[in-house]
């Protein structure tokens, strides 16, 4: 009675798995990277390559332009932190796709 179960756990996790590997993380990624400031990682590698060429850069212009209203956001992404929330995805969505497996256990007990 159990061998359907035990044969439809592991497939939902993969599932769940997968799901949460190919759509959920992208679009997670996508959304949280959409509050670093763009303009201001291009000003910092700008304003890093003009010292570095020895650039002489005239008084009263800029090289980018100000953004003087807002917050600025500047994105330092760590490898680790970008794995944990990865893992953390894919663990969660597993388990929450083996729920249909768990209930229709609990009902047949």
């Amino acid at each position: 009675a159990f061998l359907p179960f035990l044969i439809a756990s592991p497939f939902m996790f993969l599932l769940g798995a997968s799901f949460a590997h190919f759509v959920v993380t992208p679009l997670a990624m996508a959304f949280f990277l959409g509050f670093a400031d763009v303009s201001s990682i291009f000003a910092n590698l700008l304003n890093q390559a003009g010292q570095a060429t020895g650039a002489v850069v005239p008084d009263g212009t800029a090289m980018v332009p100000a953004t003087e209203t807002g917050v600025k956001i500047t994105f330092f992404g760590k490898v680790n932190e970008s794995l944990d929330i990865t893992l953390k995805f894919i663990i969660a969505f597993g388990l929450c796709f083996q729920l249909p497996v768990l209930l229709t256990l609990m009902g047949k007990a």
